[in-house]
């Protein structure tokens, strides 16, 4: 039974008549626990979440940094697996914020920590493995090759590892959210969400991060979005010959 927080003067009062109403209701009704979530507890969950995330992210940055110490620039595979990561985490959180507005009874709790760790892990490892690639790929680099190439490359090596690795996962926890009951549901749904962006940020966020990194481009690509920004929220139009072209590049 879930009500609104129970006054601090007559709690015990309030209890009674909660009870007395379900036992007109439904009969003999007895009480066996009680639970209460308020301004503190989320605060505290809201602290740890921070810490933990921080506290992982950190250990990561070091950890990756010396794994890929033979590479060259090794700071950046690291620098480029937490910004990934993040993108993951806020995509989480936002899909739950929405998630909760609608249904009162989906929380952020210690189930919903546990899946945000889990999903880091999830985004880091696959991360690792296309950055390893990149890695052996630099290291056997012919003559004639680009780095843009070697990335490129690396992705299609390790894109049929990554789909089916995460496959297998996908297919447990969705037998999970259809038949595991409602007290795993908020947390398997946090995994399975977690699990699909994982995915596509290391195939399509950290690789491309180390190839706006090892050419700079955002010296001349950041200025310019900015101008761009300050002009749309200023109403300015954009003169099209100093605008930012949009290019893609298909291989």
């Amino acid at each position: 039974m879930r009500t609104r927080s129970l006054s601090v003067d007559q709690p015990l009062q309030e209890q009674q008549a909660v009870i007395e109403g379900l036992s007109a209701e439904f009969g003999n009704v007895a009480r066996e626990r009680l639970e209460s979530v308020g301004p503190t507890v989320s605060q505290e969950s809201t602290r740890s979440a921070v810490l933990a995330v921080a506290g992982a992210s950190l250990v990561i940055l070091l950890y990756l940094t010396w794994a890929f110490r033979k590479a060259p620039h090794p700071l950046r595979y690291g620098v480029c697996a937490i910004l990934a990561m993040l993108h993951d985490v806020i995509l989480v959180v936002g899909i739950a914020a929405i998630f909760s507005a609608f249904n009162p009874r989906f929380e952020v709790d210690a189930l919903f920590l546990t899946a945000l760790l889990t999903i880091l892990s999830f985004s880091v490892h696959d991360t690792i493995v296309v950055f390893d690639r990149i890695r052996e790929n630099l290291i056997n680099r012919r003559s004639g090759e680009t780095f843009d190439g070697i990335v490129n490359h690396s992705l299609v090596q390790t894109l049929p590892r990554s789909v089916n690795t995460q496959l297998t996962t996908f297919f447990t926890l969705s037998a999970l959210l259809l038949f595991g009951g409602a007290s795993t549901f908020n947390f398997v749904l946090i995994m399975l969400i977690g699990l699909v962006s994982g995915t596509y940020s290391s195939l399509f966020n950290a690789a491309q991060l180390l190839v706006v990194w090892e050419h700079e481009e955002w010296r001349y690509w950041l200025p310019k979005r900015w101008a761009e920004l300050r002009a749309l929220i200023a109403g300015t139009p954009i003169n099209p010959a100093t605008a930012t072209p949009r290019t893609v590049q298909v291989s």
